[in-house]
């Protein structure tokens, strides 16, 4: 025996099934040159298979991920790497705010002056553009 809330929704044009070909909900497709439709089986013995997990681990990438870069010839840098560059840049955002504030309102006598931040911040680029151009 049917309940009466499964009659109403199948008597109800605007109700969807998983049957349906038109889909209004969901995640938009991607744009036809941005999927990834090639699958490609790789055989490995378990030295080359442990080596990939391995480094794709130490990167914070998926095997898939790692592979695609190293491949295409994409920089592959380890998770610490890019926890260093963030925090790096987390810093360098603290210090122009600070720079800003000191040109805005001069800082007591003794404190830092925008000059000496301005400075620090240059540095901290030149060594953030190093780590770059490393990876």
């Amino acid at each position: 025996m049917e309940t009466p809330d499964l009659k109403a929704a199948e008597a109800d044009p605007k109700t969807s099934s998983p049957s349906d070909s038109k889909r209004n909900g969901g995640r938009p497709k991607k744009p036809k040159k941005e999927r990834r439709d090639h699958v490609v089986p790789v055989r490995m013995n378990d030295a080359e298979y442990r080596l990939v997990e391995e480094k794709a681990e130490a990167s914070g990438l998926s095997k898939s991920a790692y592979m695609r870069r190293a491949a295409t010839g994409r920089p592959i840098s380890p998770k610490a790497d890019a926890m260093l560059r963030r925090e790096l840049r987390r810093i360098g955002v603290d210090l122009n705010q600070l720079a800003a504030s000191l040109e805005r309102e001069p800082a007591h006598v003794g404190g830092p002056d925008a000059a000496a931040v301005r400075a620090t911040t240059e540095e901290l680029r030149r060594v953030l553009n190093e780590l770059r151009d490393e990876s």
